[in-house]
């Protein structure tokens, strides 16, 4: 589990095929310290255990679902990830609870700044968009953050300077896809009105 608190990011340095998946490298000592074998570690959103550590380089085995469902499956040599690792007991609960489980991939729309702040607007699909809500919590590419303004198909949100310059917004283009994971207190509350519902 993880709270959308970004701690850095860094670059894809080698992407290799194994079996099931591909295997992604990277150098993340500076950015996260060190890391165990077996430790969970979100990357874009998408929780992944590490499978080796040497030195600083670490190795994720990224299963084909996750390629398939997520955007990890289109993602190049030098690409600049968020990284986050899971939560623990003495972290301070800064953004919102985030499983790293996506649950579908936007599209941006708009980039739009206002002073110093940035307007990111995504369109989702119509099954994420049962879970949204203004002032809403929303994971993108494992970012917390809050829903500004919500229409038929998209959603705004805001981004002050510090975010912006903390995660890979900042290399992010109109057209790019991003992991999108709706609040789980939403999801669950949505769910229990349904199974409500069909059986009225």
């Amino acid at each position: 589990m993880f709270t959308g608190i970004v701690q850095g990011t860094a670059r894809i340095h080698a992407i290799s095929d194994a079996e099931g998946g591909r295997d992604m490298h990277m150098e993340l000592a500076a950015t996260v310290g060190t890391l165990d074998q077996g430790q969970s570690v979100a990357l874009d959103g998408v929780c992944l255990t590490v499978a080796e550590v040497t030195g600083g380089a670490v190795r994720f085995r990224v299963m084909n679902e996750s390629l398939q469902k997520t955007t990890l499956g289109s993602k190049e040599v030098g690409t600049l990830v968020n990284v986050e690792p899971s939560l623990t007991p003495s972290d301070e609960l800064g953004g919102h609870f985030v499983y790293g489980h996506v649950d579908g991939i936007g599209t941006i729309r708009r980039l739009e700044q206002e002073g110093d702040t940035w307007y990111v607007t995504v369109a989702v699909s119509e099954d994420i968009r049962s879970y949204l809500m203004p002032q809403g919590a929303i994971a993108l590419d494992g970012i917390s953050l809050t829903i500004a303004r919500l229409a038929e198909d998209e959603m705004t949100i805001a981004i002050i300077p510090y975010t912006w310059s903390m995660t890979n917004l900042q290399e992010k283009n109109v057209g790019d896809p991003v992991n999108v994971e709706a609040d789980m207190i939403m999801k669950g509350v949505v769910s229990y009105m349904k199974r409500y519902m069909n059986q009225r």
